[in-house]
């Protein structure tokens, strides 16, 4: 932080910080000029208010050490830029690389933040056609991410589920339908912020029941998803 030529005016002199030795430095009273004597910022008792030529640069700054300098900066006509060291809470500092880092570096724990995590179970009941049935609304500016699918149905025919984006857009398909009596479905699952499909922005996620060329029965499923959404 650039503070050459603030002065702070003390009770019989002035003092001019000098960035360099980062300490306030004695202005000699006679011309103004700069005197030797240096005063290190950590002596200077209270906050220290200094005022530049400008009457709208103003910088207080306050310490105990010069090595938790702290500062606040207004300025009006000139952006000023600090920059502040991230440590630790034991007060090490952290490593900042672009390269991979190696085992023990000192780092920030971090957590992905998810939007809410949903889940919806719905019975289809098709007859095979090109109907398309409704499974989470649309939402405006955010996809839909399925991280996880279950169909089941006891119907015999072998069938393809199709999820979709919005009414046109084939996003994922199953198959099931065993061709004898009992049970069939199809399941998967990956752990969130993974996910298996996703919708457009602002479409809503529905689906479709496909069946051979001459299959008109009626076929009841149960599905169930879970998902979340994300922009």
């Amino acid at each position: 932080m650039l503070l050459d030529g603030l002065r702070h005016v003390g009770q019989s002199r002035g003092y001019v910080w000098d960035s360099t030795t980062l300490s306030w430095v004695a202005e000699t009273q006679a011309g103004g000029g700069v005197g030797s004597t240096t005063v290190n910022i950590s002596s200077v008792s209270g906050a220290v208010v200094v005022r530049s030529s400008a009457a709208d640069a103003i910088v207080t700054a306050k310490n105990s050490t010069i090595g938790d300098f702290l500062a606040s900066v207004q300025q009006n006509s000139t952006t000023w830029q600090t920059q502040a060291a991230v440590r630790t809470s034991s007060g090490a500092g952290v490593e900042g690389s672009t390269a991979a880092p190696a085992s023990g570096v000192l780092g920030l724990h971090m957590r992905p933040v998810l939007g809410t995590l949903d889940s919806t179970t719905v019975v289809i009941t098709s007859t095979h056609s090109t109907a398309v049935y409704s499974l989470v609304s649309s939402v405006a500016n955010v996809r839909h991410k399925c991280f996880a699918y279950f169909v089941g149905s006891t119907h015999t025919v072998p069938s393809t589920l199709v999820f979709m984006s919005s009414a046109t857009i084939d996003r994922w398909h199953v198959n099931f339908g065993s061709g004898s009596s009992g049970m069939t479905g199809a399941n998967c699952a990956v752990s969130a912020p993974s996910w298996l499909f996703h919708t457009n922005l602002h479409n809503a996620l529905n689906c479709r029941i496909e069946g051979g060329s001459s299959v008109t029965s009626t076929v009841v499923a149960r599905l169930s998803i879970g998902w979340y959404d994300e922009a």
